[in-house]
């Protein structure tokens, strides 16, 4: 019997190298998201497969989400790389069958077998079919340790050197489901809001009280290369000639602006840029980051450019859902562009069934990042929210909270959408030294047609999702603009938001 499962334990391994298998596709990649396959490496975008035996990396401002064909849902952070060591579907039974009751590899191979390898970075993952099945199916090996599941929701992230001053070591939160930390020191469960820490494969793992700063800060790059360094400065020194100095812009502005080495996803989060006069800007589209970024608007103040490594301006779009507080002071103005092409550095976005959310806000002053106190904002104005086939919705409700002493925020929203209702709860932190912030969302929608888990309360079908949201403070944090991107195993919706604290400035 040894002998027995010594070859299939063989057979498991060379599995992915007789014959890659498609393991998944990639949702949406922003920045730079490459994958390394068969020695070759490639731009990943959206709808790019991904097979076993990819090598999935992110730059130093890259993200991107991947649903596995099991349904579970992988968000690998800035600065990370992870390999699809091993994927295999359960098996599905004959018609009629009874299924089958087994134990030991028997029973591994016939719930499939999901195994990943982080070799660097942060990721956050709802699992699938594979992790609901037998303990042994599904794990996640990092240098320090293994994770292993059974149906759930958490983070990691892997520090070695470019975490700042926090230990190396890998750090895990759970948001919903059980894990298990397991190395040669010894194996520790969690469950729901409990994290853990393991220094090294030889210490055990430990739980710890308060949850890792690091799960919610990006992983820090460990350097850049001396191109992507060069094509910034390129940028910014096209950006200072080009420019329209009375912040108007033509096509022509950016005609010579170097081609975008990195996303060329048009969909997706991306981050806030800073504009011109002081403002901040966030637009809801994968481009890459600019050092010196503009935002265009028209005589009534709608957005119709912005810079970014590429010029992008509304085109034949059209400009809808505006919106501008006029009442607290926050100076928010908010709208999406849709229908028509818009212009990618000269290149046409079909915005025929998709959107463009954006939100931005003149800046009278420097925005200070604050250090002191917390605040409650109440949502003020939003853009109708979009799914991937062009369905406008209606956001029911958003929440957002700041606690500027420990520099995190946490978000909520409800979403009505082609039948269906989106619930998303999450939280994040506030850049160092920044009025921006991020965060990951965790989701669920009702869909009857998913044929997914079970909401036993109402008999309806939920299936579950990802997201991330992004957004920035206005001076002295009396307002705030957020965007927010969500995903389940059918569709995608996004959309922007307006939030003013209450009782004014905190």
């Amino acid at each position: 019997m040894k002998q027995l499962r010594a070859m299939l334990g063989l057979v498991a391994l060379l599995g992915p190298l007789a014959a890659q298998a498609a393991a998944g596709q990639v949702l949406f990649a922003l920045g730079r998201v490459e994958i390394q396959r068969g020695g070759q490496a490639f731009i990943a975008q959206r709808g790019t497969t991904v097979e076993v035996g990819d090598t999935i990396t992110t730059g130093p401002t890259g993200m991107t989400q991947v649903r596995l064909k099991d349904g579970a849902l992988l968000s690998l952070r800035h600065g990370s790389a992870m390999v699809v060591q091993e994927f295999r579907m359960p098996e599905t039974p004959a018609a009629g069958a009874a299924p089958a009751v087994t134990a030991g590899p028997a029973a591994t191979t016939a719930a499939g077998r999901s195994v990943l390898r982080l070799l660097r970075g942060a990721f956050r993952t709802v699992t699938g079919l594979i992790g609901k099945g037998a303990n042994d199916a599904y794990s996640v090996v990092t240098p320090v340790a293994t994770i292993g599941i059974r149906g759930t929701d958490y983070s990691a992230a892997y520090c070695s050197g470019d975490c700042g001053a926090t230990p190396d070591g890998l750090y895990v939160g759970v948001s919903n489901g059980e894990i298990e930390l397991i190395n040669d020191g010894g194996a520790l469960v969690l469950a729901n809001d409990q994290y853990g820490y393991v220094k090294d494969t030889a210490t055990p793992p430990d739980e710890t009280l308060v949850p890792p700063e690091v799960l919610e800060a990006p992983i820090a790059p460990s350097g850049e290369d001396e191109e992507s360094e060069e094509s910034r400065e390129a940028d910014t020194a096209a950006t200072e000639e080009g420019a329209s100095p009375d912040g108007g812009f033509t096509e022509q502005t950016r005609s010579d602006a170097p081609a975008d080495t990195g996303s060329t996803q048009p969909e997706g989060d991306y981050e806030l840029r800073p504009g011109r006069a002081g403002s901040y800007a966030f637009v809801h589209q994968a481009f890459k980051e600019s050092s010196d970024n503009g935002v265009y608007t028209d005589d009534s103040g709608a957005l119709n450019g912005f810079l970014s490594d590429q010029f992008v301006s509304i085109g034949t779009a059209s400009n809808v859902n505006q919106g501008a507080d006029a009442s607290f002071g926050t100076g928010l103005r908010w709208g999406r562009w849709t229908g028509g092409e818009a212009s990618v550095g000269g290149s046409p976005l079909d915005l025929s069934a998709q959107s463009l959310h954006w939100i931005y806000a003149a800046s009278p002053a420097a925005v200070v990042l604050r250090t002191t106190g917390s605040a409650n904002y109440t949502l003020i104005g939003e853009t109708s929210p979009t799914d991937g086939a062009g369905n406008e919705g209606t956001l029911g409700a958003a929440t957002l909270e700041a606690d500027f002493v420990n520099q995190t925020v946490s978000s909520s929203l409800n979403i009505a959408i082609n039948s269906q209702v989106w619930v998303a709860t999450g939280e994040g932190s506030i850049a160092s030294g920044s009025p921006l912030f991020s965060g990951d969302y965790a989701a669920s929608t009702n869909c009857p047609t998913c044929g997914v888990t079970i909401n036993d309360a109402v008999g309806t079908p939920i299936d579950t999702g990802i997201g991330a949201f992004s957004g920035f403070f206005t001076s002295g944090a009396i307002g705030a603009g957020l965007s927010f991107h969500l995903d389940s195993s059918t569709t995608t919706v996004s959309g922007v938001a307006a939030f003013v604290a209450q009782g004014g400035a905190p």
